[in-house]
């Protein structure tokens, strides 16, 4: 991992309304792990609000990347050199979390472990969210809410905590129903 901080961490963010070009610029960048990753990647997936359309989100594509746990340094390592910077679990119990603003488009890649509990509730909260438009338009507007109010990405983060823990036992309840789709990206 590079030797940065929360104060690297921490950066000022916007929210805007979705846009339509979020899932090319998603598949594209995704290509791109995979060719770099290679075996190292056993799956790539679009997760966050950018894979929900319409919801408004942050302007920056976010990619759970399947890595097992013991080569995730290797695979961080290569992220590198496309000029990820590694911030190691950043608060995150499992996830080993990199990020690129240069070249656009923006990229948070989160490397998870093939499976594990973080990898479920990141997919099943996506597809909930894509399967139940009034949750999503209630999350769309407490974030548009939350970034007037914190707008930097700590302190906006720490805003919309509870209702993200909300909505992804909404999600789980509902993938436990066996509703969900069996794979989208």
């Amino acid at each position: 991992m590079n030797d940065v901080g929360a104060e690297d961490l921490d950066e000022r963010i916007e929210v805007v309304a979705y846009e339509h070009r979020w899932p090319r610029d998603a598949e594209e960048s995704a290509d791109q792990l995979r060719a770099a990753l290679g075996d190292l990647a056993e799956d790539v997936q679009h997760i966050g609000s950018t894979a929900v359309p319409g919801l408004a989100a942050k302007p920056i594509i976010d990619l759970a990347v399947a890595v097992a746990t013991g080569r995730q340094d290797q695979a961080a390592d290569t992220l590198g050199r496309l000029g990820c910077v590694d911030f190691g679990e950043a608060g995150v119990p499992g996830r080993r979390y990199l990020r690129r603003r240069q070249p656009p488009p923006a990229i948070n890649v989160h490397l998870m472990e093939p499976g594990g509990a973080l990898w479920i509730d990141n997919v099943v909260l996506r597809d909930y969210l894509r399967s139940h438009a009034e949750a999503a338009a209630g999350y769309g507007a407490a974030k548009e809410s939350a970034v007037s109010q914190h707008a930097t990405l700590l302190a906006y983060s720490a805003a919309k905590a509870e209702l993200i823990h909300d909505l992804l036992t909404a999600a789980r309840e509902w993938a436990e129903e066996g509703t969900t789709p069996t794979r989208s990206r």
